[in-house]
Formats: C-alpha cells, structure tokens, sequence
C-alpha cells in the first residue's frame, strides 16, 4: 500500500546506465546528493525508468558521507497534484507575512484550496523543499498546512518574502535508514553504507527522498546506486 508523504523542491537526475540485458549485480544508476553547512532541507532525485520489468527487483545502496547526522531514505514515485485547471503551474512571490492570522500575501495569487506547495526559503516559519497544503484562501492571502485538513502553520515572523510553488506529490513504497558514517566502527560492516532490495523502477521510474535527522551539520553529500538483484 502506498503512503502519501511530504515531497521536495530541489529534485535532480542520476546516472542512468542500462545495459540491453543486465546482469546480476550490473550497476544500472547512480546519483548524488548535497547539503550545505546546517542546510535544512528535504532533497530528492529522481530514477528513470530501467527498462525491466515493473515487478523486478533491484538492489539500492545508499552512502552516507555525514559523520554528523543520520539519513531517512523514502524510496516511492510522484505524480503532479492540480485540483483544478485553474491552479498556476509557475511560481509566485510571497511578498508579506502576518503573524497574528499566520497568512502569506502574493500579488495576484492564483493559489486554490488544496494546492500542495513548496517554498524556496524559511520566510514565515516554513521549511524549503516540505509540502504544505493550501488550506483557504481570500484575495491576495492564503494559509497552508503540513497535511490536507490540518492544523494552519504558525507563521512566526510579519512582513517575511518568499516564494512558493506548485509541486507534484510523493507516494511512498518504502523507507529506510542510513547511519551517520563512522570511522573505526564495530558496529556496522561498512559504516554509512546501507543497501536494499526495492522494486517499481522498471517500467515506471521513481524517486528518492532523503531527509536529514538534523539541521547542524557539516556539508555532505549522499552516494545512491542502483544494481540488477
């Protein structure tokens, strides 16, 4: 069973390496991910399709090159969210926030109730790259929850800019964790190394979302690959 889950803003594209039959073991894909210096964000990169079979499985290995903060890998697909034809398909500028009725103000707002967004910055009390929901609208103002009929997020700050966007939606078919890598270890076999036997990719594509256990931490980054199980 599928899992709607919060997706991101910065989605990006790995390696793809098909060969016309793979063998067992075969690297397929790889790709990276990054984080800046206590970078608080949700990243996600996306998985072509293999050109295999959709019930086939694969092997993922997910490295973690933090020796600071663990990793939540959520392994799944999207799929583009417009509740209507009339919701925008481009970004827009937030240019106010009001703290005492947690609304966000853009100019011209094309936003509907039930729009999922994202938000390139933190202005007004958000996370860049977190899904919120439109909750109501009235002109130029609008609120958003974490979740469709939740609780509308605090928004902390007057008179914050931001900019939000319309974004399709995560499904999630699994999820793991990666440790933090550690040197000398004698816990874990190969430390900040975790791999997986996942399946969807071969007709369909799909995603990977990888969230931080914490914000304070140095920069990383994140190795992902795909191999034929």
């Amino acid at each position: 069973m599928m899992r709607r889950i919060s997706a991101v803003l910065s989605s990006t594209s790995g390696l793809l390496k098909v060969a016309p039959n793979p063998s067992k073991g075969e690297l397929l894909w790889s790709g990276n991910l990054s984080w800046s210096t206590d970078e608080l964000a949700v990243k996600s990169i996306n998985v072509p399709v293999l050109g295999t079979g959709s019930e086939d499985q694969f092997l993922l290995s997910v490295r973690n090159a933090s020796a600071d903060v663990a990793l939540k890998v959520f392994v799944g697909m999207s799929t583009e969210c417009y509740p209507t034809i009339d919701s925008p398909r481009d970004s827009q500028a937030v240019y106010y926030t009001e703290a005492d009725i947690d609304s966000f103000s853009s100019e011209n707002n094309a936003l509907i109730v039930g729009d999922a967004v994202v938000f390139s910055g933190d202005g007004g009390n958000v996370v860049p790259g977190v899904i919120y929901y439109v909750t109501s609208v009235d002109g130029e103002r609008f609120q958003v929850s974490l979740r469709r009929g939740g609780t509308v997020i605090d928004v902390d700050v007057d008179e914050e800019t931001n900019t939000v966007s319309i974004v399709d939606e995560f499904f999630e078919l699994t999820s793991f964790d990666v440790p933090a890598f550690a040197i000398d270890t004698t816990t874990t076999p190969v430390a900040g190394l975790v791999s997986k036997l996942v399946s969807g990719f071969g007709h369909y594509g799909g995603r990977l979302m990888v969230a931080k256990a914490a914000e304070t931490a140095a920069a990383f980054n994140c190795y992902m690959e795909i191999r034929r199980a």
